[in-house]
């Protein structure tokens, strides 16, 4: 994956270089492609079936309400976890409000044509790929090593490597610790990815429309202490809720357990 990704971004490099066009949507385009081609040709080498992986497509007797419950509460969790990333960098730069105050005078979202195809890939390939490696093959190649806990840990410490923010990582280890669990119970990838899809949706919606409008940096300041007091509070909430679901659940693999439908 590191390969296509680096080989993507030379090529595309290059061509906006000679052609003097943004074309980064193409090259994030093209290497969830190739990305979600090599994870379906490595499983069929490996002679994994894609049923066994995917389970059925059926979405009725999942409990959606709850999931989409769980999802909005883990998004909450997200954005204010940015806030406590802030107050720890604040410790080694004390300037670091009046540079975000700075940067949000001058931050207005400028909205084009690539930004709206990057957020269209956001909540429809992006999530196609990421629950099909992290998920559906990463979880299950380590479950049969490790076990289902071991693997979940282990999966969704590489989703959350794989996002590149320091802020973010804990929140975005806990979101995949969710998709996993998800996964593991519901035996089928296409409701992770649903989930994902969603989630990613509302954050799309949040960067088009979210508006805050500060004085000051003292101002800002102000409201980043709140967000963390309230990120402090959800933090166990979401720790709780992810500890009854995985109480619910039986630690068999999704692929074993399709497997096992099958025969």
């Amino acid at each position: 994956m590191v390969l296509v990704h680096v080989v993507s971004i030379i090529i595309f490099t290059v061509v906006e270089s000679i052609i003097g066009i943004e074309l980064e949507f193409l090259m994030v385009a093209t290497y969830h492609v190739l990305s979600i081609y090599i994870v379906v040709r490595t499983l069929r080498r490996n002679d994994v079936s894609m049923l066994q992986v995917t389970g059925t497509f059926s979405l009725r007797n999942e409990p959606w309400l709850l999931l989409f419950g769980f999802v909005i509460v883990m998004k909450l969790a997200s954005y204010f976890s940015q806030s406590i990333g802030v107050q720890i960098a604040s410790v080694f730069n004390s300037g670091i409000y009046e540079r975000l105050y700075a940067d949000y005078l001058d931050g207005a979202v400028v909205v084009n044509i690539n930004l709206i195809m990057m957020r269209v890939l956001s909540f429809t390939l992006g999530p196609i790929f990421e629950e099909l490696l992290f998920r559906g093959y990463l979880l299950n190649k380590w479950s049969a090593k490790y076990g289902v806990g071991k693997a979940i840990v282990l999966s969704s410490m590489t989703f959350s490597v794989f996002h590149f923010n320091s802020s973010l990582y804990l929140t975005y280890f806990l979101v995949g610790v969710f998709f996993s669990l998800v996964y593991v119970k519901t035996k089928k990838l296409i409701v992770p990815i649903i989930l994902h899809a969603v989630s990613n949706l509302i954050s799309t919606v949040t960067i088009f429309t979210a508006k805050q409008n500060f004085s000051s940096a003292a101002e800002l300041q102000h409201s980043i202490n709140i967000e963390s007091i309230i990120y402090i509070i959800l933090l166990p909430i979401v720790c709780f809720m992810l500890y009854q679901y995985y109480r619910g659940i039986k630690k068999v693999s999704p692929y074993d357990a399709n497997r096992q439908l099958e025969a």
